[in-house]
């Protein structure tokens, strides 16, 4: 293997990684979303054995699948869009049109569906993997906000704590976008069960008993946990006004049992919005819905496969995005993110990581081991190989030296090493947590402020970003890929084997309403586009049903709705969904 020079970058800070909130840098401080509304995909999962799983029953919400998709229409129509204009929407896309139920990856400390606060995320990443993967496995794609409803998050003891949810993003560690979430993403959220926060929960008792001789937290009637955790999924951080949606404990300034620290300043809005508009399966609504141009797909790898194998060089997946926006490369580009099991800030020394390209799926059209063989790269089986990377790693998130190559129908030839900079980026997913003051039997509320503790680090990946001009890929275009992990003392330590990769852009399904603003008690025809065929359908303004429908042969209908006559004003959520599914379409009305 050809010897590798390691060229230090500036180590990254503790005090970054912990308390810095993003501040859009220059080069890439305007969105390509404008002033539209932009819907978000959540991708629910819930953990078997909770009670969203066993026995959902949420403000009339008696299965699982619409208790989840009410829980974030919640803090969409009352949180989100009127101060950020952001929705979240449903993340199933085809396939299975439920919502997945997946294992609790650990029974061992607390109840099931439990979740171990305090072992370094190990049990967080599970969960989140876990859901990840069940998407993947029903073919619904690699989009969204993976959010996981779990029970309680517990000490290492399995004691109930007052954490009520986890939520952050991807962040870069390096480069002039430090502390942004990377682009494009997908953040992730996993939230304590919401039969223990809103307030129409038959038994929202903690640690057991009947109602109301028991603790409980503070009631949550607008989904203020789940729009926290959002909030550092989309990399906010925590603030110190307590009227502040960010503020880290949920708060009730009407000192009516509600929590209602809802605020968002300007400033969070414009951070929101940069960073929504990244997420992949993202889309802006307006009179027509536009989903951002990024393709996505996601490739998992086993983890553990060798005994004396290092968490921070086991590679747990590969996500493979084609991107119009990267800010990188300028411009249209492909992302390798190699995804690692441990935090690479760990690791005592060098490891050095390779993606192999076969752009167009053609054996005959580029290079093979021989020729790979000349530029250092360990032995493969993929043929047609038209591009390769490398880069070393080394502890404390440092990058050492990084070489791209293109195959010129003969051999390998070195790109440029001063056009590489900013194409190898360290990223790391750091999560923060929520809390809720306790309520005691006789109404007395315990301190609600809470310590609060450091976001932690939980994973680590590598973006490797290939520009356009480099290698033209486009959506829906197959590809092969293989990557390599490399100890430079004991050889390739893990492997991606050869993988077929179609990056797709999602196609969601769609609503709309007449234009203009309406007036409660006013009739408004309501639209919508690639539902369930021959299904009924549900209509709902924020979380309130308000009609009812049957989508036709295509999946299509239109329906006549009555506006309330004790609609909210402004820019209100309108979602269409297939009764007895996930599946649904969103769009907004403006009530004057």
């Amino acid at each position: 293997m050809e010897e590798v020079m390691f060229v230090k970058e500036s180590m990254i800070t503790a005090a970054f990684l912990f308390y810095t909130c993003f501040s859009p840098s220059s080069a890439w401080s305007q969105n390509h979303c404008g002033n539209e509304l932009i819907s978000l995909p959540m991708a629910w999962c819930v953990i078997e054995g909770t009670r969203a799983a066993t026995s959902p029953n949420i403000a009339g919400a008696t299965n699982t699948n619409d208790l989840l998709w009410n829980r974030h229409e919640r803090p969409s129509d009352r949180i989100l869009i009127p101060q950020a204009l952001i929705t979240l929407r449903s993340g199933i896309l085809g396939g299975g049109l439920s919502f997945p139920v997946i294992p609790d990856p650990d029974t061992t400390v607390g109840k099931t569906g439990d979740l171990q606060r305090d072992d370094g995320g190990i049990e967080f990443n599970a969960m989140v993997d876990s859901c990840r993967a069940a998407y993947q496995s029903l073919g619904l794609g690699n989009v969204g906000l993976v959010a996981v409803n779990a029970n309680h998050f517990v000490d290492p003891a399995g004691k109930r704590t007052n954490t009520t949810g986890l939520g952050g993003c991807p962040i870069y560690v390096t480069g002039p976008l430090q502390g942004q979430c990377s682009s494009p993403y997908r953040g992730r959220v996993v939230v304590a069960d919401n039969s223990y926060l809103h307030p129409s929960s038959p038994n929202r008792c903690l640690d057991g008993g009947t109602p109301p001789n028991c603790k409980t937290w503070l009631a949550d009637p607008d989904g203020q946990t789940l729009a926290h955790e959002v909030g550092h999924a989309l990399t906010l951080g925590h603030e110190s006004d307590a009227a502040n949606l960010m503020f880290p404990n949920a708060q009730d300034q009407n000192v009516d049992g509600l929590s209602d620290n809802h605020v968002v300043v300007s400033a969070q809005k414009n951070i929101m919005r940069l960073n929504a508009c990244n997420v992949v399966g993202a889309a802006t609504v307006g009179q027509q819905t536009e989903v951002i141009d990024v393709a996505s797909f996601e490739i998992f790898d086993l983890q553990g496969e060798f005994p004396s194998l290092r968490p921070d060089q086991d590679i747990k997946g590969v996500d493979v995005f084609i991107s119009a926006h990267d800010p990188h490369a300028g411009g249209p580009a492909q992302i390798i993110r190699v995804n690692l099991l441990g935090n690479v800030g760990d690791m005592p020394g060098p490891t050095i990581f390779w993606v192999l390209i076969d752009a167009d799926s053609d054996a005959s059209s580029g290079g093979g081991d021989v020729e790979l063989a000349k530029i250092g790269s360990p032995p493969t089986v993929l043929e047609g190989v038209d591009f390769a990377a490398v880069v070393a790693l080394e502890s404390d998130y440092r990058l050492g030296a990084r070489r791209q190559y293109v195959f010129d129908g003969f051999a390998f030839a070195a790109r440029d090493p001063e056009d590489l900079l900013e194409l190898f980026q360290v990223v790391v997913t750091r999560v923060s947590e929520a809390t809720s003051p306790e309520i005691d039997s006789s109404g007395n509320v315990a301190a609600q402020n809470l310590p609060v503790r450091e976001p932690r680090l939980v994973s680590s990946s590598i973006d490797f970003v290939v520009p356009r001009s480099v290698m033209p890929t486009f959506p829906g275009n197959e590809q092969r890929i293989q990557v390599f992990s490399f100890d430079p003392k004991r050889g390739v330590v893990d492997r991606l084997e050869v993988s077929s990769v179609s990056p797709v852009v999602p196609d969601w399904p769609t609503c709309s309403v007449e234009a203009g603003w309406h007036n409660p008690g006013e009739q408004v025809s309501v639209s919508y586009q690639g539902l369930v065929p021959d299904k009924p359908v549900h209509i709902l303004f924020g979380p309130d049903e308000v009609a009812k429908g049957v989508a036709d042969g295509s999946g299509a209908g239109e329906t006549l709705v009555t506006i309330p006559e004790n609609a909210r004003s402004g820019t209100r959520l309108v979602t269409i969904g297939t009764d007895g599914t996930a599946y649904t379409a969103d769009c907004f009305i403006r009530i004057e």
